[in-house]
């Protein structure tokens, strides 16, 4: 079980991120469809597919991309639709274009 994109699905992970909406003075409607794509998201690459047209979804961990401080230990998890080529190869017409990356803590991997 990945419980990073676990923990992504549940609105009080987004805890931090919707203060620092409303700081911004977003709306409050805004704020609630973001968090909601986000955990669509996280809920779909959890159930192993691409949120953007079901094919099944591919995961890179990306050691050698750390950089700096960061408050979230782990490592920096790319996801990509499974009709795309390994990252840094060159993307066919026609394929989904879905790309997420996100810092995973170190639980997951």
């Amino acid at each position: 079980m990945n419980k990073s994109l676990l923990a992504r699905t549940k609105p009080e992970f987004y805890t931090d991120y919707v203060s620092r909406l409303r700081a911004m003075n977003i709306l409050y409607e805004t704020i609630d469809e973001l968090i909601a794509e986000e955990m669509r998201v996280a809920q779909s690459l959890l159930g192993g597919k691409c949120p953007k047209c079901g094919a099944p979804s591919a995961r890179y961990v990306n050691r050698e991309l750390q950089q700096g401080d960061s408050e979230m230990p782990g490592a920096w998890v790319m996801y990509r639709c499974s009709t795309q080529p390994p990252p840094g190869t060159p993307r066919p017409p026609g394929c989904c274009d879905f790309m997420c990356d996100l810092k995973e803590g170190e639980e997951s991997n």
